[in-house]
């Protein structure tokens, strides 16, 4: 009996002992079977670059898993190094930063890669630095022009900034006024035009805009100036054009205005039919504009009203200018009548020419 337990014994430890070694194996093997991620590689920006705008970046990398297992991503960036945590169990390859980042300012980042079962697989510590700071440009572009004349009650002064910094934010500082130099107006303005108010007439007003970028980097403007005048109207154009015509066939008509308090504006044309269209002077001299230059034809017989007026780019409108022009039965049907008629009187046909010329 004895003999028997210890036999039976001996049996339960071999088969624990072979069981337990089993467990171990196929663990060592199953612990074996999985790889860790991928090492982060191929950041955007590149480690060690210089210049990067200050515009919130998108960090990016390369990851992946070898046993193509799901891949989660912390990030760390900051200043500091190493950088401190600012994300987790990312599964998308990339992080989007939500501030500005600073001036000159020296970056460093860093991807954790874990694995679905816990294999950990840290990259390297990248580092970018930012762009230096540049002051905006000089505000330039000046509406009114520089020494410009000018016939309104008031203006909207405008002009152009920015800064080579794309993301740097400029603020605008606006003088204005009559003295020289002007006093300020307006300050930290972001927009780029300002309202100059009532003006008096027959002074010259003098104005200048000085540009800040947010990193406190600042640049003077010229002084600009304008003198303001009374406006004299320009005169009721000058429509000449034949006064008869065929429906259906295209005509030429000008348009031509004295107008010397400004050489910016066009010619408002109303066929008379319920069409209209903008005409703008021809320039044959570069230093005075020439008449306008339109072509229209009718497509109902009656009498016509062309009217034409001038409009400059301050808003100022001339007078109208008329031209009456009469559009007699469709073409075919007196050509028709006509050329039947004419055949068996030439001399009469003859009489006719010379009457239609006198009369266009």
């Amino acid at each position: 009996m004895k003999k028997t337990i210890l036999i039976l014994g001996i049996i339960f430890l071999l088969i624990s002992v072979g069981v337990a070694s089993s467990v171990k194996n196929n663990s060592f093997k199953l612990f074996n079977l999985n790889n860790a991620p991928y090492e982060p590689i191929n950041p955007n920006p590149s480690d060690g670059s210089i210049d990067t705008s200050i515009c919130p970046i998108n960090l990016s990398w390369d990851g992946g898993d070898p046993d193509g297992d799901n891949v989660t991503y912390n990030v760390f960036f900051g200043k500091e190094c190493p950088p401190p945590l600012i994300a987790t169990n990312l599964t998308n390859t990339w992080y989007q930063l939500s501030n500005l980042l600073g001036f000159a300012t020296s970056y460093y980042w860093m991807i954790v890669a874990i694995d679905e079962y816990g294999l950990i697989t840290s990259g390297p510590i990248w580092t970018f630095k930012t762009e230096e700071n540049y002051p905006p440009y000089t505000p330039n572009n000046p509406f009114p022009e520089d020494g410009a004349i000018i016939y309104a009650e008031g203006i909207i002064l405008t002009w152009e900034g920015g800064d080579p910094n794309e993301c740097d934010t400029v603020f605008y500082d606006v003088y204005f006024g009559v003295t020289n130099p002007p006093t300020k107006k307006s300050s930290n303005q972001s927009a780029t035009y300002f309202s100059s108010g009532e003006l008096l007439l027959y002074k010259t007003y003098y104005w200048k805009i000085d540009a800040w970028g947010s990193g406190g980097l600042s640049v003077e403007g010229p002084i600009w100036n304008f003198t303001t005048g009374d406006w004299i109207p320009p005169t009721p154009p000058i429509i000449d054009g034949p006064k008869h015509g065929t429906i259906g066939v295209e005509y030429t008509y000008t348009f031509n205005s004295t107008y010397n308090d400004c050489i910016d504006f066009f010619y408002e044309v109303d066929w008379g039919d319920g069409t209209s269209e903008s005409v703008s002077p021809t320039w044959p001299n570069p230093e005075e504009p020439g008449p306008g230059i339109a072509n229209h034809s009718w497509n109902t017989k009656g009498t016509y009203i062309i009217r034409a007026r001038v409009r400059d780019i301050w808003g100022y409108i001339g007078p109208w200018g008329e031209l009456k022009v009469i559009m007699p039965r469709y073409k075919m049907f007196i050509d028709l009548l006509l050329f039947r008629f004419l055949d068996h009187f030439p001399l009469l046909h003859r009489l006719l020419d010379i009457w239609r010329h006198i009369l266009l």
